[in-house]
């Protein structure tokens, strides 16, 4: 090792590196290419109409968690205090039926959950028979005696564990610009745009258009409240 010990880096000679001389001799050494794993054979397509993995009749309806094919754990009862609830809305099936409302009840308790709370006015429409303001219209193929709120109270209060019920009134939205009602005694055909002076319980926006994203509303601020179920809402 020349000079005093220290380490010295290999060089080529000028001109005679192998990069050089393939350009001189117009001669390329041919790389070595990495040995390629073998190629997985592809499987062949399913044919149509095949459910693919046959599961057993004694594993169907379970889910994998943790543990192949073990049952989900089972959430315990709500303690003392605590709610645990569903939101029930009005555009959706929930309380519209009999059926309806069984079907909501084993929910409820298959959730281990206590509370129900339960949308009983939508557009100046109701689903409890005593009211002034007409009946949904899904309920007229019910039977007229058919009380949704009624019946989700009896057979909530009869379940074990107890089920609460909580009952919530949409106050303002009356219509949707294309689907006005037509059912008379509804807010919306007494009091709507077609109403004169005091009659008219329209919200109105600054441009004076009575719909703002595409609903009709009544305006909390009417100088005279209407004697409806809402008056008190609004005082």
């Amino acid at each position: 090792m020349p000079g005093g010990g220290g380490w010295w880096r290999w060089r080529w000679p000028q001109g005679c590196s192998p990069g050089a001389r393939a350009r001189r001799t117009g001669v390329r050494r041919p790389r070595r290419r990495r040995p390629q794993p073998p190629r997985r054979p592809q499987k062949a397509p399913r044919p149509p109409g095949s459910l693919g993995r046959v599961i057993p009749a004694s594993l169907r309806g379970r889910r994998r968690v943790g543990h192949p094919w073990r049952r989900p754990p089972r959430r315990p009862p709500a303690p003392a205090g605590k709610y645990r609830a569903f939101w029930v809305d009005a555009f959706h099936p929930g309380i519209k039926s009999p059926a309806e409302i069984d079907q909501l009840l084993r929910d409820v308790q298959a959730a281990n959950a206590n509370m129900v709370v339960v949308q009983v006015r939508r557009r100046g429409d109701v689903y409890y028979n005593r009211s002034i303001e007409p009946r949904a219209y899904e309920l007229a193929r019910q039977p007229a005696d058919f009380d949704p709120l009624a019946l989700l109270i009896e057979k909530a209060h009869a379940a074990t564990p107890r089920i609460e019920v909580h009952a919530w009134l949409a106050t303002l939205p009356v219509a949707r610009r294309d689907d006005t009602p037509q059912t008379p005694g509804h807010v919306f055909v007494l009091h709507g745009p077609q109403a004169p002076g005091e009659d008219l319980w329209l919200s109105q926006t600054a441009t004076g258009l009575f719909t703002a994203e595409d609903n009709y509303f009544l305006d909390p601020g009417h100088p005279r409240p209407p004697s409806t179920p809402l008056s008190a809402t609004w005082r």
